[in-house]
């Protein structure tokens, strides 16, 4: 749900400049160029977020959970000022492959 609420701020010739370089931020640190980053380290700088210690368990999973609670309260404060359709995003399958690497699957 992150990714096209950040498309469409990318399009929106009136979106905040908050929003743009949190937009812009995650698309210069996506892998390729394209996209945009979902990556732990990337979205814990962006957002603004406490680094408690990287590569030890604890430290790793709280980061995450703050960077989930994050992202859901932006996607949530934001997802009506720029009407983003979600009907095409997929549902959540937990046997999926990994979106980053296909060949990797569950």
């Amino acid at each position: 749900h992150l990714n096209p609420l950040l498309a469409a701020i990318e399009k929106d010739p009136n979106a905040s400049e908050e929003d743009k370089n949190v937009a812009a931020q995650l698309k210069a640190a996506a892998r390729n160029g394209e996209g945009f980053s979902s990556s732990l380290g990337v979205i814990v700088k962006v957002f603004n977020l406490k680094d408690k210690g990287w590569h030890d368990a604890l430290a790793d999973v709280d980061m995450t959970m703050n960077m989930l609670s994050t992202v859901i309260d932006f996607i949530i404060k934001k997802k009506s000022r720029y009407q983003v359709d979600y009907s095409s995003v997929p549902e959540f399958d937990s046997m999926a492959t990994d979106p980053h690497n296909p060949n990797r699957g569950y």
